[in-house]
């Protein structure tokens, strides 16, 4: 499903009208979609308030209460100036509403805390997804009477507040418990703190052509149906040599765990072998916890990865997809082992954890930049890559991920709510999925192994990192079942990956 910025679906709204669609047909299109959506909201009977501000978003609404009234819904009009000063189309929306015995008043008329006070549902039309920066005036008054008022709240296109193309919050607010948006959600839909604001999401279909949207969007918000189409085909004549190799290089002697995790999460891939290189005292817990793999004990260091290993690592590593860096630690040596493996690999590499500090201090991708590459950084991790401060990156998390692709050339999933994923070219996979679960350590651990194996049976590295995100979070919603959100751990995610994947290819057939 594409997601658009306020840019971008104005000029998609522009191409229409070019045509020769009139804007009063798109909003009389938009206006009964947020009845609609308003009815089934209020059950069979119950009263609505409409708060009008003064551009389209506030026709939206006027059109909405005309399609009430005519379900029979008791409705008032609230405007935040009086109805002989709006636009023309506006006035033509307003103007049979209040010939018909509807009360259409402006806030100028009546303290708006009595006005909002006594409805079922306020539907708010203040403000559109062209607004920028916090309410002024009536507007802002009138927001401050929706949040005094404590009822249900139906947003139209986008909670008053939120910006559109990033999700950040003005204060004053609208919290809705449902958004209708028109055409295609708007990023602030989705990410940051303003996606919390929008409450049940429904995109509707206005008549604004996909193609259109699709010519304008930068981003999509990839359903679970979407992703799970990805998973590689699995022939009853197939073998382990169908699916591909992983090599985990990944554990210090003080992190053995995260090269476990990462193992096992490769096994459970669907990748045909998975193998682990690292130092030599990590081997024995591997061995113990994963005996399917195989193992390649590095020489030098037997606690901590050297460089004296890189030749070893190397020679492992051909014909597989690597993940690098899970529990590998920070120690100089590790660095010097990481940059020199990066430079002369030339196999497909996925760098998690701890390989992303020392890729961060190193500045810039050591290798050809041919060679397939996908980062998986969690916020903190991201900021480090960027060399920018963490609050920028949630800031601004869709520019944050383009820029780490686009500077190290590579895929990268930057882990959240949304998870976000981007190539070099600036495409954004959102992908909303998993719950708290997720929150624990180990759990990144659990996804590299994931994508690494996705990765090795031949999907692309946007095509691994997105379904590697939606696979995990599946496994996490399983044991999230029944609100059991907490008292899990990463390792429990691995046991329910093969029951995951099954739900999602149940959504596809």
């Amino acid at each position: 499903m594409f997601v658009v910025t306020s840019d971008q679906m104005r000029r998609a709204e522009e191409a229409v009208f070019a045509f020769g669609v009139p804007e009063a047909a798109l909003m009389e299109s938009a206006g009964r979609h947020v009845a609609d959506v308003a009815a089934q909201m209020l059950g069979p009977s119950g009263s609505v308030t409409v708060a009008c501000g003064p551009g389209h978003n506030g026709g939206d609404g006027l059109v909405a209460a005309r399609y009430l009234v005519n379900r029979g819904v008791a409705v008032q009009v609230v405007l935040t100036r009086p109805a002989q000063d709006l636009a023309p189309l506006l006035q033509s929306f307003a103007a049979p509403l209040a010939a018909t015995g509807v009360p259409v008043r402006s806030l100028a008329e009546a303290d708006g805390h009595d006005l909002f006070a006594g409805s079922d549902l306020i539907i708010d039309a203040l403000l559109g997804t062209g607004a920028a920066g916090p309410a002024r005036g009536t507007v802002r008054d009138a927001v401050e009477a929706i949040a005094a008022a404590d009822r249900p709240v139906l947003a139209v296109d986008l909670p008053t507040g939120v910006d559109a193309d990033t999700g950040a919050l003005y204060p004053p607010y609208v919290r809705a418990q449902a958004t209708v948006a028109m055409a295609a959600p708007k990023v602030g839909h989705l990410v940051g703190p303003g996606a919390g604001c929008c409450g049940r999401l429904h995109v509707v279909d206005v008549g604004i052509p996909a193609a259109f949207l699709g010519r304008e969007a930068r981003a999509r918000w990839v359903q679970p149906s979407e992703a799970a189409r990805l998973f590689p085909p699995r022939p009853a004549g197939s073998h382990k040599g169908s699916f591909g190799k992983v090599l985990v290089v990944a554990g210090s002697y003080n992190m053995p765990g995260a090269a476990v995790l990462a193992v096992q999460a490769g096994l459970r891939s669907g990748a045909g072998l998975c193998s682990w290189a690292g130092p030599r005292a990590v081997g024995f817990v591997v061995a113990a916890a994963a005996p399917e793999a195989t193992l390649f004990p590095l020489p030098g260091s037997a606690e901590v990865l050297s460089e004296e290993a890189v030749e070893t690592a190397l020679a492992a590593a051909a014909g597989r997809v690597v993940a690098l860096g899970p529990g590998i630690g920070l120690d100089g040596r590790t660095e010097r082992f990481v940059a020199e493996f990066l430079r002369r690999a030339r196999v497909p590499v996925v760098v998690d954890g701890d390989g992303l500090t020392h890729l961060a201090r190193i500045g810039t991708w050591p290798g050809p930049g041919d060679t397939p590459r996908i980062l998986t950084p969690h916020p903190k991790e991201m900021a480090r890559l960027l060399a920018v401060t963490t609050e920028d990156v949630l800031r601004d998390p869709l520019g944050a991920v383009r820029e780490a692709a686009r500077r190290y050339g590579a895929v990268v999933l930057l882990k959240g709510v949304p998870t976000l994923v981007s190539g070099p070219d600036g495409h954004v996979g959102i992908c909303r999925v998993g719950n708290p679960v997720l929150s624990v350590g180990g759990s990144g651990d659990v996804l590299t192994g994931i994508i690494a194996g996705l990765a090795a049976q031949g999907l692309s590295g946007y095509d691994s990192a997105v379904l590697g995100a939606v696979w995990h979070g599946a496994a996490a919603d399983l044991l999230a079942a029944g609100g059991e959100d907490a008292a899990h751990t990463a390792g429990e995610l691995i046991g329910t990956l093969a029951r995951a994947r099954a739900r999602l290819l149940a959504e596809v057939s």
